[in-house]
């Protein structure tokens, strides 16, 4: 088994989502500006000197400026909070709906310094994701090439220039024309980017919804070293219908779940799995001769996806048995791709949750879980060594006691930090012993 180190090197798709990210920060920068403006032109004050186009700023205007700025920094502060790297995006969906409402009511004029503060939040709900999806695909693997670079610095500069003529021309038409041709930008961009960041607007309202619930750590060398790029397989223990969620706090990209079909099947959820995830089905059946989901999980490996699998193969249903002995699923996806990095990692907190079988079937006679600690360990990515896959009980075998060994990594940092009695310590040791359940 070796631990990697795994560098990502520049792509064209890179450079694509650099462009794009630049693109539409300028975009979002000129509709901003240009919303202040028509702000400024409906409510101006006319002037007796006939050289004043746009007359004076009317204390109305003034107040807006202020309530907008307000809502910039606010914006920026709370995109900080989703320090996802590729969760983050999640919020230009949203936002830019924000943003197209704020049109509209500025054509109706309707509450100005209120809708100002909601131009202004949602612009900075924007920028800092636009920013930070820039840079790091710039700065992905360390800098760019001088060449690059160049070619970023020279788009940018065009850009401005492209965004700064556009408000010239525009300042030429009726102001009802033009409010109305700035609503159907910000409306172009809100339908684009639902188009293209779904899954990653349904994760942030996710996020929203699990953040009061529970609190997350993070713990272990993987921590820092999980692949952005490539083929790669999450294994992990399973005691939460939510673990895959939980998952996807560190894993700084796209995960494909693997679902039975007793839950992928129910009709809400299935749209969702099928739809806005890509969620691996798995069907149940009495006889395991035919495993199309294995097939589909190779096939998403070699499109370079991060598959996440619980190979317990069910969730954990027993106070004494921590961790099932793992089915043969993942000893033969890697038999096909044996290059396949394998990050294990274990979940600590999830048994005894609203969602797990501890007390009763998930979310049944519950009280809902507040502020829950959910604890994960991983482990630094490794690639198994060929005489360890030549058959599927060694694989089987060292799998599980690599995931199970990052639970006792876990307790032994907790028993260093609270300093337990030697009694303490005897216990845990002895209860370690009774929690694989081999089959």
């Amino acid at each position: 088994m070796n631990g990697l180190s795994f560098q990502v090197s520049i792509s064209k798709q890179h450079r694509l989502n650099a462009l794009a990210s630049l693109s539409t920060l300028i975009l979002v920068l000129l509709l901003l500006t240009e919303w202040y403006d028509l702000a400024n032109l409906s409510t101006a004050k006319p002037t007796d000197n006939p050289n004043s186009v746009q007359g004076q700023k009317s204390e109305l205007y003034r107040s807006a400026e202020q309530s907008g700025g307000y809502g910039i920094v606010l914006g920026l502060v709370l995109a900080l909070f989703v320090w996802h790297p590729r969760r983050v995006l999640g919020l230009i969906p949203w936002a830019s709906l924000l943003f197209c409402c704020c049109y509209l009511l500025l054509y109706y004029q309707i509450s100005l310094v209120i809708t100002a503060f909601f131009t202004g939040l949602s612009a900075g709900l924007m920028a800092w994701p636009l920013m930070i999806t820039l840079l790091r695909q710039i700065g992905l693997t360390g800098p760019l090439p001088p060449q690059n670079i160049t070619l970023i610095s020279i788009l940018s500069v065009f850009g401005l220039g492209l965004a700064y003529g556009a408000r010239i021309g525009l300042t030429k038409l009726p102001l009802q024309q033009l409010i109305l041709m700035m609503l159907a930008v910000t409306a172009a961009l809100t339908i684009g980017s639902w188009f293209i960041l779904p899954q990653h607007a349904l994760e942030i309202l996710l996020e929203l919804i699990f953040m009061p619930m529970y609190r997350f750590s993070f713990h272990g060398p993987g921590v820092h070293q999980i692949p952005v790029d490539g083929p790669l397989i999450v294994i992990a223990n399973h005691t939460c219908m939510l673990d895959p969620f939980f998952l996807g706090k560190i894993i700084p990209r796209k995960i494909t779940p693997i679902m039975t079909a007793k839950y992928y099947d129910k009709p809400i959820i299935r749209w969702f799995m099928q739809n806005m995830v890509g969620t691996i089905r798995v069907p149940i059946s009495a006889r395991k001769t035919e495993t199309p989901e294995l097939d589909e999980a190779i096939l998403r490996l070699d499109r370079g996806e991060c598959l996440v699998m619980f190979p317990e193969g069910k969730l954990r249903r027993e106070d004494d048995i921590e961790l099932q002995y793992f089915s043969q699923g993942i000893w033969r996806i890697l038999k096909e791709r044996p290059e396949t990095p394998v990050i294990a990692t274990w979940i600590d907190g999830g048994w005894g949750s609203y969602l797990s079988y501890k007390n009763g079937p998930p979310g049944k006679g519950k009280s809902l879980d507040w502020f829950r600690p959910i604890r994960m360990v991983i482990h630094s990515p490794l690639v198994l060594d060929s005489e360890l896959l030549a058959t599927h009980q060694a694989t089987r075998k060292y799998l599980t006691e690599l995931v199970h060994s990052l639970k006792q990594q876990l307790q032994t940092e907790s028993s260093e930090l609270n300093q337990p009695s030697t009694d303490g310590a005897s216990s845990t040791e002895d209860s370690a012993n009774k929690t694989i359940s081999q089959s």
